[in-house]
């Protein structure tokens, strides 16, 4: 029985477990190629501490390259989808059927 819980597992959060750290790993090498992060994390942590993060935010996002942000942007979304189905998956699990 064990075998057939590890097949499960590896199929169900398999792809999920390869393709979240592919997908964060390349939108943190976009970002690191396009941005001058440190900076950006500067200006994060100011604004945060004077209350005008959302007004930070909108700013950056409008002054960003389209294609740079698109690229950050999808591969952010990608990563929260197999995220979730990983949590989900997860949470479905039970390996001992109470009666």
């Amino acid at each position: 029985m064990r075998r057939v819980y590890a097949i499960w597992f590896l199929r169900e959060a398999g792809p999920v477990l390869l393709g979240m750290p592919l997908s964060f790993g390349l939108t943190l090498w976009l970002t690191a190629r396009e941005f001058f992060v440190a900076k950006i994390a500067e200006n994060f942590v100011v604004s945060f501490h004077s209350g005008g993060v959302f007004s930070f935010i909108g700013s950056a996002l409008y002054g960003a390259p389209l294609l740079p942000a698109a690229i950050v942007g999808l591969s952010f979304g990608i990563s929260m989808i197999l995220a979730w189905r990983l949590v989900r998956n997860l949470s479905r699990l039970s390996l001992v059927e109470i009666i």
